[in-house]
Parts: structure tokens; C-alpha cells; sequence
């Protein structure tokens, strides 16, 4: 006859459903806390029943951390553009005859 463990080890997937979110936001909530560490190489993480509770709050208090509205984008104030010069002013005669009068090689 085997005895049931007292507690389970339980997956990312399923601490992400406990938690509602997905295993990949948990995941970043698990690497952006220094409360909790991987237990082997591969970035893999043990978890029981009872740590599900406390990590319920925690990641509660991060998502509305991480959520908070930020500021509004700043409006940006460019320089007024220069007026282009009419068309008659740049025309091929009349800057010729500008220059040919004022002197301009």
C-alpha cells in the first residue's frame, strides 16, 4: 500500500490556471521576483499546493503594478515650417535677372 505525498508538485501550466494568466506571463512574473528561483539548469521551477495562496497575492500586486496607466505621451511642438516663396520669385527669369542686377556672378 503507497501513501499519498501531503503535497503536490505542481506545473507552470497548472499554477498558471490557478492564477488565471498564462505560463508565459507567469513565467516572467517568476524571473521579474526575487522570491522565487529555478531549481535546476533547464529554468525550471517546483511548486505545491501551498504555495499557490501567497503567489496568488503576489502576482495580483504585480499585475497591477505592471498594468498601472502610464503617463501620456508628451505632444510634441515642431518648428513652424518656412513658407515657400511663390513660384513667380524662383522662376528661371526672374532669379537671373535678380542676380544680374544686384551683380552676382
Amino acid at each position: 500500500m503507497t501513501t499519498k505525498a501531503t503535497t503536490e508538485s505542481l506545473t507552470t501550466k497548472q499554477v498558471a490556471e490557478a492564477l488565471g494568466t498564462d505560463p508565459k506571463t507567469l513565467r516572467v512574473f517568476l524571473r521579474a521576483s526575487a522570491d522565487y528561483t529555478a531549481v535546476s539548469s533547464g529554468k525550471r521551477y517546483a511548486f505545491t499546493t501551498k504555495d499557490v495562496g501567497p503567489m496568488k497575492t503576489r502576482f495580483a500586486k504585480w499585475t497591477k503594478e505592471r498594468t498601472a496607466p502610464a503617463t501620456p505621451p508628451r505632444r510634441v511642438i515642431r518648428p513652424a515650417r518656412r513658407p515657400h516663396a511663390p513660384r513667380w520669385v524662383w522662376g528661371s527669369g526672374a532669379v537671373r535677372h535678380w542676380a544680374a542686377k544686384v551683380g552676382v556672378p
